[in-house]
């Protein structure tokens, strides 16, 4: 019986970590970070996901981009631990503090991508890119 049960918790944890559930919510969080698949994200606070990708890309974590990215979540694209797919869908907008506060945020993305952004975005204005076009402009690879 003790065998039985064994087995069967073992075939639960395989089960578990061969197919994760894709992550879907803030990206200033550490399951954002921790997250083998991301398929939707709203952002969150700036320097707070800047901080969990960082802890992330620490420790040699490997994350997928695979669906809308907004916001502070773009920030993605400058750590290379983390890849995207062509279906992604990369949105950007001004910063909540206005122009300056969005030309600081806008510095930490490469070149290749604020040439592209308008220096104009406000908070309700929206720019996307797509998994392809990113990859394109970062001369990057896709991931599946």
């Amino acid at each position: 019986m003790l065998k039985k049960l064994s087995l069967v918790l073992l075939l639960v944890l395989i089960a578990c970590h061969s197919s994760p559930i894709a992550y879907r919510g803030s990206s200033d969080t550490k399951q954002f970070a921790m997250a083998n698949r991301v398929k939707s994200s709203p952002g969150g606070f700036v320097m707070s996901t800047l901080d969990v990708l960082d802890y992330a890309a620490a420790n040699n974590h490997h994350q997928v981009i695979d669906g809308r990215c907004m916001s502070s979540c773009t920030l993605v694209i400058i750590y290379p631990h983390v890849c995207w797919t062509k279906e992604t869908e990369f949105w950007f907008h001004g910063a909540t503090g206005g122009a300056h506060a969005t030309l600081i945020f806008l510095s930490l993305y490469p070149d290749a991508v604020t040439n592209l952004l308008p220096t104009y975005m406000t908070r309700s204005y929206w720019y996307m890119i797509t998994g392809g076009q990113m990859a394109d402009l970062l001369q990057k690879n896709l991931c599946d």
